[in-house]
This record gives C-alpha cells, structure tokens and sequence, in this order.
C-alpha cells in the first residue's frame, strides 16, 4: 500500500525486471484519474533504473525534458529515490526514473 499516492500494489518479480501492478485505494489518487480518462486500463507509466537520481534528472533536463516534482526528493515504497519525467516529452508515456540501491 502506498498511501501517499493512493494505491494499492502488488509485485512480479522477473529475472530482469518487476512488474508493478496498481489499483487506487481512494477516488482521488493519480491511478483513479488515470482510469477515469482510460475506463479499459492499460500502462499507466514505466520504470528505467539509474544509478543517480540527482545526475540522471540533471542530464535529462539539460536536454529540455521536464522532470515533475518541486525537485524534493520523493521515495517510493521501498525506499528508493525517484522522479518522474513529463509525459509529452516521451510520446506520452510517464516514466519513473529510480536510483538502483547501491551494494
């Protein structure tokens, strides 16, 4: 459960990568907003992992992609750093950039 984005998760772990599936806990989270826009579902973002969350989004923005968020940063529920890249700057998809735990 991540109450602070309004959802409720569940994990698949693979050999090289996880899948995050997530459904709103409440009316007003970004997932149900994102249902209301989308009523059959579908990939609400995707995840790169970096090794530095900080570096990572200063490159990207030099590049004149807009990283979301006042630039505090935000942790998901496993604790690791992330941020979010604007979708129009992608094709329309939200990304979610991760810092990689280190050792």
């Amino acid at each position: 459960m991540n109450e602070e984005q309004g959802v409720r998760m569940a994990y698949v772990e693979l050999a090289n990568a996880r899948i995050e599936l997530m459904e709103p806990s409440r009316p007003d989270s970004p997932v149900s907003k994102f249902l209301e826009r989308n009523p059959a579902g579908g990939i609400h973002h995707f995840c790169l992992a970096v090794d530095d969350i900080a570096a990572t989004a200063r490159v990207v923005a030099g590049k004149g992609v807009r990283v979301l968020g006042d630039g505090s940063p935000q942790l998901n529920v496993h604790g690791e750093r992330i941020a979010f890249v604007h979708p129009k700057d992608f094709l329309g998809a939200l990304v979610e950039l991760e810092e990689t735990s280190k050792g």
